[in-house]
């Protein structure tokens, strides 16, 4: 380490030649709001070591020079709520959202949990470290989520505090309030205590919580949530001090109604952009957190207002003190693009390494397999018409059933349904159809 601030100390003064030199680009300061033309970024060992008008000083033939004449500047984009366990691995994932700009990404690994338990959070963490992508990781929460209707492999405490423990894991994951507020379930206000001790954050799920539930479940610790859905339900977790993460994804898209917020603050360091859940489309196609940025800024944010959002506010939130600015002795992930709205990324530094350019990574992700028994997660029983029998005696009935409000969204509602044979109906003349959750 005292080499490498040497280094730096040595290449800012001019006495040793940058390994990168960005010549000549208009850099975003997302911590003064400027906008500064003519700005050259001396890197050396992934970290900025000079930043400012005309860099003079030591060039070798070995340092890759690269003019960011009619380009900006602004750091690497930070995905605060995302679940890179989702329907993809995390190296296909970078491939597409790495040369959009997104640099960073806090993940939950839930999923996984629930699927295969600490052994499934192993595989799926040594594939992300391996990924040309910077990763953090939220510890598994609820796993399951609801003890009381479902069956999971499981998260047992001696693998929380293990996970918990290491630098990379910067907190718990999103953790629904009731378990907390309803049920004041023991292990999981263990898993609070252990959390705060460590002052690391304890990520929010707060979808159904309102008035003094919402306020119990904020007094446990939670700090963020990303389950605002309108302008009312942000405003109510900002003035409660919680951070909140606004999802632009492919499930849920919540800028349209949040957005309008923004007239009614001054400050707005606890907003953040995530994108929560990503389908391989909607990546390849619309872009990442690039794509959050673009709109915002179409639903009334500014450039620099949305920037920070994906940059400076989840750094600062989750105490990344490397990232989400560009000055001297930040991890040099940088990216260049053209059109202050339009965004469109021209190149990007990963700790110093020129990782992509013109939408394309320089270099294919390095391979990953997972081990056999990974794939053996699904363990089924023949399933036959009859599971899907609902008896009942009599010609008809009143039965309780989900009406789809929107694509995320149901609300409860009765029917009358036929009764044929001492099996209650379906009656999809009516729309209403039987739904059945199969556990694995």
């Amino acid at each position: 380490m005292e080499e490498e601030i040497q280094r730096l100390i040595a290449t800012a003064l001019g006495e040793v030649p940058p390994e990168v030199l960005i010549r000549g680009g208009t850099l975003l300061n997302v911590l003064t709001e400027e906008v500064i033309p003519g700005v050259d970024v001396a890197i050396s060992g992934g970290r900025i070591a000079y930043i400012g008008h005309r860099f003079e000083g030591e060039i070798s033939r070995d340092t890759l020079v690269m003019d960011a004449r009619g380009l900006f500047m602004a750091p690497g984009f930070i995905d605060p709520h995302c679940h890179l366990d989702f329907v993809f691995q995390v190296r296909e994932y970078s491939r597409f959202a790495l040369p959009k700009g997104t640099t960073t990404v806090v993940t939950e690994a839930a999923m996984v949990a629930n699927a295969g338990g600490p052994r499934a959070v192993r595989w799926f963490l040594k594939e992300a470290m391996g990924a040309p992508l910077r990763v953090f990781l939220l510890c598994p929460s609820v796993i399951p989520p609801f003890p009381q209707f479902e069956q999971s492999a499981g998260f047992p405490r001696e693998a929380f505090e293990e996970l918990i423990a290491e630098d990379f894991c910067l907190g718990l994951g999103e953790t629904y309030w009731p378990r907390m507020v309803m049920d004041r379930d023991s292990d999981m206000l263990g898993r609070f205590a252990e959390v705060m001790k460590r002052g690391k954050r304890l990520e929010g799920h707060t979808a159904g919580a309102r008035g003094r539930r919402l306020q119990a479940y904020i007094s446990s610790g939670i700090s963020s949530c990303h389950e605002a859905t309108s302008q009312q339900e942000a405003l109510e977790l900002l003035r409660l001090g919680c951070a909140v993460m606004i999802r632009q994804g492919y499930i849920r898209q919540e800028l349209p109604e949040v957005a309008p917020l923004r007239g009614k603050l001054r400050d707005l360091r606890n907003l953040m952009l995530c994108t929560d859940l990503l389908d391989p489309e909607t990546l390849m196609e619309r872009g990442a957190l690039d794509w959050a940025v673009r709109e915002a800024i179409a639903r009334g944010f500014s450039p620099m207002e949305a920037i920070k959002m994906v940059t400076l506010n989840p750094a600062t939130y989750f105490g990344l003190k490397d990232l989400g600015l560009l000055a001297p002795g930040r991890r040099a992930d940088i990216l260049l693009f053209e059109g202050l709205r339009e965004l469109r990324i021209k190149a990007v530094f990963l700790d110093g390494q020129l990782v992509a350019e013109d939408g394309k990574l320089l270099s294919d992700p390095p391979p990953f397999s997972y081990p056999p028994e990974a794939m053996d997660s699904f363990r089924l029983r023949p399933l036959e018409p009859s599971h899907f029998r609902v008896p009942h005696q009599g010609k008809k009935v009143r039965v309780r059933a989900l009406e789809v409000k929107n694509d995320t969204i149901t609300a409860e509602s009765w029917v009358e349904l036929p009764v044929r044979s001492g099996n209650v109906c379906a009656n999809p003349e009516r729309d209403v159809l039987k739904a059945a959750q199969i556990l694995r």
